[in-house]
């Protein structure tokens, strides 16, 4: 099997067609990216069989290239998507403040007259 990786599809597909395989998938290097109709100028990051491997039924075996459009750099780590969804992180020097987090929880019962979480049965005894 040839290394194709760093290769564009076009090259990848060229250098794979006299093995006679019998199928080339293509699939996304990323989870979150689609790809085109036409993916001939997308890199090439992994294929799933291994360079140096000895193709001994090639009419029974299908080659996967995970694949990158170009100018994205192919991941560390298959499965990851190129956009990780944002998380919150406070500003540097500002502590989350866990009480304000508390009195945001309960203030909607409290705007409404209620106990805001509390039950005032329980501290009549106090």
């Amino acid at each position: 099997m040839p290394d194709i990786a760093g290769k564009d599809v076009a090259q990848a597909v060229l250098l794979l067609r006299p093995y006679k395989l019998d199928r080339i998938d293509r699939r996304s290097a990323y989870t979150d990216v689609a790809l085109p109709s036409n993916t001939d100028d997308w890199i090439v990051c992994t294929q799933n069989h291994d360079k140096g491997e000895v193709i001994t039924e090639p009419q029974k075996m299908t080659v996967l290239l995970h694949i990158t459009d170009p100018g994205t750099p192919c991941p560390k780590l298959l499965g990851n998507p190129l956009h990780p969804a944002a998380t919150h992180t406070p500003a540097p020097g500002i502590a989350p403040d866990p009480e304000a987090s508390l009195a945001r929880a309960l203030a909607p019962g409290i705007a409404r007259g209620g106990a805001g979480g509390r039950r005032p049965q329980l501290d009549a005894g106090r």
